[in-house]
């Protein structure tokens, strides 16, 4: 099929989290899709890639966040300038900090009132005790209601380092040309970081 399929990587994720910013990895992951500079809102990233039939997505988990994005092979140039764009122009804007902070809110209650998801948080905790593996990924409301802008700023700038990240490009790739050298110009902006 003439599909190909990028991910990016970070090593970012709760177990990387200091006590009292429980859940900031997760949430960062949303607010990279409310809006840069060039796509300034949701709407505008999402029509992107819809417009060609695409779809993206990402996750966050203990140990890592990925986002990823999925396009006939003729239109990697877009997924590639679409994610690059979200992960090193967000805006972090506070209006769309404050609605997020429902969003996750909303999420963490929807965890709890289900069973099998609430005992899986249980069981972390119970096995891991107070430390970040014992935490759950999506936080909790108290950490969630308290992050400021400058605390996503700043763990961004701190985490989201080309050190920290792999790109992988899978699918049809015989008929791109020069993927590598593309990879390398749309995330030239990310600070190298120390190895």
């Amino acid at each position: 099929a003439p599909i190909v399929v990028s991910q990016l990587w970070y090593k970012v994720g709760s177990s990387y989290e200091p006590f009292g910013q429980t859940g900031i990895s997760h949430m960062l992951e949303h607010m990279m899709f409310k809006g840069t500079k060039k796509r300034p809102n949701t709407l505008i990233i999402s029509e992107e890639l819809d417009r060609v039939g695409g779809v993206f997505n990402a996750f966050t988990s203990n140990e890592y966040t990925g986002y990823w994005a999925k396009v006939n092979s003729s239109h990697l140039d877009l997924a590639l300038d679409v994610v690059a764009d979200m992960l090193q122009n967000s805006l972090f804007d506070a209006k769309e900090i404050k609605k997020e902070k429902g969003v996750i809110c909303e999420e963490i209650k929807m965890y709890e009132d289900k069973p099998s998801d609430h005992v899986q948080l249980l069981f972390e905790e119970l096995l891991y005790g107070d430390q970040p593996a014992g935490r759950p990924v999506i936080g909790f409301k108290e950490t969630v209601n308290s992050f400021k802008r400058e605390d996503f700023l700043d763990y961004f700038n701190s985490q989201y380092r080309a050190n920290n990240m792999v790109v992988c490009l899978a699918g049809d790739l015989e008929k791109v040309t020069s993927y590598e050298l593309r990879v390398t110009d749309y995330f030239n902006k990310l600070e190298k970081g120390e190895i």
